[in-house]
């Protein structure tokens, strides 16, 4: 059973977790390509067991989509102060 927070959250440790497995699920990507990034891969990279990245994702596709949710804040992390202080439509788009 998966520890949860008393309110029913991810606790500190299962996000670090999934944080953590999304990471090296980027760096298998990137190094030996998707079709190659097989969850054991990125177990191993983790350095942990097979077991745990299943106990976390329930299948390569979830894990894929955790990996395109955190790609997606950290662009908006870091292009929302840029675009704020741009005054026109063209320097919002060259910010």
């Amino acid at each position: 059973m998966r520890a949860k927070a008393p309110d029913g959250r991810r606790t500190f440790t299962e996000l670090a977790r999934r944080t953590q497995i999304a990471r090296c699920a980027v760096e298998a990507i990137a190094e030996v390509g998707y079709a190659d990034a097989s969850m054991a891969e990125i177990a191993r990279r983790a350095g942990v067991a097979k077991s745990v990245v299943s106990y976390h994702f329930s299948d390569k596709a979830e894990l894929m989509g955790e990996v395109v949710r955190t790609a997606l804040a950290t662009y908006a992390n870091f292009m929302e102060p840029r675009m704020a202080v741009a005054t026109s439509a063209s320097d919002k788009l060259r910010a």
